[in-house]
């Protein structure tokens, strides 16, 4: 007479995995659209931009290559992050405002997914 309705409740290793796809995912549409707005521009390439356009492509490369393994790719992320931030004070002698450290919050997301698919399955 009555029917059951299952419970399916994600883990914890779940919910930081789709939180992490969803904000690489508006991070790099973000920045796709911010890219084609400055070729559209009057702007002209230079060096720095290159380098600092080079180490976003890393960090993009990062989020791409979590999807499917997740320690690697947030590694590559956070390595991404960390180049642009040394390309950034680099060409201008100053560190870059706070924002651009949004660039690795789905890497320490991807980070946490692995940590407690990895080390706390009881958790699953």
């Amino acid at each position: 007479m009555y029917a059951s309705i299952p419970k399916n409740s994600a883990s914890i290793s779940e919910l930081f995995r789709w939180f992490a796809r969803a904000s690489s995912a508006v991070l790099f549409v973000s920045w796709a659209v911010l890219l084609a707005l400055e070729l559209t521009g009057e702007g002209r390439a230079t060096t720095e931009g290159a380098a600092q356009a080079a180490a976003l492509a890393i960090v993009f490369v990062g989020y791409g290559l979590a999807w499917r393994n997740e320690l690697v790719g947030a590694v590559v992320a956070i390595v991404g992050a960390a180049v642009f931030f040394v390309s950034f004070a680099v060409s201008f002698q100053g560190l870059p405002s706070l924002a651009v450290a949004w660039f690795a919050v789905p890497a320490v997301l991807f980070l946490m997914a692995w940590y407690y698919d990895k080390r706390h399955p009881s958790l699953q």
